[in-house]
């Protein structure tokens, strides 16, 4: 299915890449909403831990595209 996003996007926009990046944090206090189905501090640890490094990844990709 990703690839078929990014054959499209490539039509449309140029050369594209794919990264995926998952379990993010939706909110800043997940204790504002009902949703049980989160863990808040699970979550803020992996955001912590990952997203310095996916955005690393996201500068590297976009500079190969420039």
């Amino acid at each position: 299915m990703l690839e078929g996003y990014k054959v499209m996007f490539e039509r449309f926009v140029g050369p594209t890449r794919i990264m995926i990046c998952g379990n993010t944090l939706q909110v800043d206090d997940y204790s504002k909403f009902n949703w049980t189905v989160f863990d808040p501090a699970q979550k803020k640890a992996n955001h912590e831990a990952a997203f310095p490094l996916k955005l690393e990844e996201a500068f590297a990709l976009g500079a190969e595209l420039i």
